[in-house]
């Protein structure tokens, strides 16, 4: 609603114009405000392969890993500007970003029978990588001080009803040239949040055994197992858009900035404790005389 003051005496300038603003033009909110964004993005992958390979010569590539998991999302909030806010309440604001990756790359790897092979060898199960990217940026500079005598009036005025602006803040050399003054008025609390949650989730235990046909024993076999190489990214930016303000409060002010940044990796799982050969026993099943003889395939 807008609200009309005479202008006052000596307050305009050589035209006739005035100088400070005559009325104010009031939005009222009974009651608390809260403004959300909450974004929440979860992956779950599982990749635990279970391989047998058989060759009797030329080369083999097998690459189990190599798995990779993205976050990314975008979200833009657009709204109204205001030359004065009067909040009765508090006021909360907060932007957050919390981003977790975990991977489990426990990998065996074992041989059947007499395995042998005079080709190379090449066996990696390392490789990865887990990334987290987070960044919070704000425009505008936030100065806080007590609050004017007059900003004070305006508050008390707003939460008796709705009535003219008082003169001291129409006079205010804050809003000098400005034709009327826009106020978002809110009776209760502000809760201002910004959260961004990312979790990334990968298993990739893979099983691998390797058998060499007895019938071509001296075949020039060569080998190449990857079974890490794995990607785990988060990446986040919260953008806080606004303008150089001076904040006035009746009370105390608290603000922080706060970084966690943990790298947790364990080297010993204990998730595989039997040795390698309990993975080949059940494998040399699959590995008849009669699926390795020669010429049949």
């Amino acid at each position: 609603q807008t609200i009309d003051n005479p202008p006052p005496a000596g307050l305009q300038n050589a035209e006739g114009a005035p100088v400070f603003p005559t009325h104010w033009q009031v939005s009222r909110i009974d009651g608390d405000l809260m403004l959300t964004n909450w974004i929440k993005q979860v992956s779950f992958v599982e990749d635990n392969d279970i391989t047998i390979m058989s060759v009797s010569g030329g080369g083999t590539e097998i690459i189990l890993g190599n798995n990779t998991v993205i976050n990314a999302s975008s979200l833009a909030e657009l709204g109204n500007y205001y030359d004065l806010i009067i909040v009765g309440g508090n006021v909360y604001h907060a932007n957050i970003i919390s981003q977790t990756n975990i991977l489990l790359d426990d990998d065996i790897v074992g041989t059947v029978g007499d395995f042998q092979t005079a080709g190379s060898a090449s066996l990696s199960t390392s490789g990865n990588l887990l990334w987290n990217e987070a960044s919070i940026t704000q425009y505008g500079t936030m100065s806080f001080d007590a609050m004017p005598p007059s900003y004070m009036e305006a508050l008390n005025q707003l939460a008796g009803g709705a009535d003219p602006a008082p003169q001291s803040l129409l006079s205010s050399v804050d809003f000098a040239g400005v034709p009327a003054i826009r106020v978002l008025y809110i009776s209760g609390d502000v809760v201002d949040l910004q959260y961004v949650s990312q979790t990334n989730v990968l298993g990739d235990a893979d099983q691998v055994a390797l058998a060499k046909s007895q019938s071509s024993a001296h075949a020039d076999a060569s080998w190449e197992i990857s079974t890490g190489s794995n990607a785990l990214v988060n990446q986040a930016t919260i953008i806080d858009g606004g303008v150089n303000s001076t904040t006035y409060t009746a009370g105390s002010v608290y603000s922080d900035e706060l970084l966690i940044q943990a790298e947790l990796i364990s080297s010993d799982t204990n998730l595989y404790t039997q040795s390698a050969d309990a993975l080949i026993s059940e494998a040399v099943v699959f590995l008849s005389d009669d699926l390795v003889a020669p010429g049949e395939g």
